[in-house]
């Protein structure tokens, strides 16, 4: 497993192709900031493939029944050359940070 930070800083990170990595499998995302308190702030991921086009989005939405912020994804891609995985916020200049954790 591996980890990445993300923030409204730097919101995005690439994964290249390799003879030994040829897929990514997003395991789950921490939003360790609240993003600006008593804002309608909601992060997204998105992954694009390697004609930057969106393959798979998914609301970054913490279980309200639970205290803990990590929220589930276990979702797995096949790729040739790279992906690239993106945190956004809307609004688009909202504060945010996140961890994404990958295999």
């Amino acid at each position: 497993m591996e980890t990445i930070r993300l923030s409204h800083l730097n919101s995005s990170f690439r994964i290249e192709g390799k003879p030994a990595r040829k897929s990514l499998e997003l395991d789950k995302a921490l939003v360790l900031k609240p993003t600006q308190p008593n804002a309608d702030v909601k992060l997204k991921i998105v992954v694009y493939d390697e004609k930057d086009i969106p393959i798979y989005s998914n609301r970054l939405v913490p279980d309200q029944q639970h205290a803990d912020t990590w929220v589930r994804i276990n979702e797995r891609f096949v790729f040739y050359d790279h992906l690239t995985v993106r945190v956004k916020a809307e609004p688009a200049d909202s504060a945010f940070e996140a961890e994404v954790i990958f295999r």
